[in-house]
């Protein structure tokens, strides 16, 4: 997704979700085709899942929740919100 994309020093990148630490990594990326909603990045393969939601708000190595995970969900079990960053407001 387009807004997954975030610019940083002048580079492009994107946060990449590290899910058995419950927490992000920045990868430089390099783009190629923009659409409305979607950019193409051409290198390097992105695996895992990419925050998409408040990475404005994150550094290499933040601390996120993730949704469906015990945390997340408080007394009434795991909750379907997107992942944001610990401390980011709904």
């Amino acid at each position: 997704p387009r807004q997954a994309v975030v610019r940083r020093n002048g580079d492009q990148g994107v946060f990449i979700v590290d899910t058995a630490s419950n927490t992000v990594r920045y990868q430089q990326i390099r783009t190629g085709i923009e659409a409305k909603e979607y950019t193409e990045v051409l290198e390097p393969t992105i695996e895992g899942p990419v925050v998409t939601l408040g990475q404005h708000l994150l550094s290499d190595g933040s601390p996120i929740i993730l949704p469906g995970s015990e945390k997340s969900g408080g007394p009434g079990g795991p909750d379907k919100r997107p992942a944001q960053a610990k401390g980011a407001r709904p």
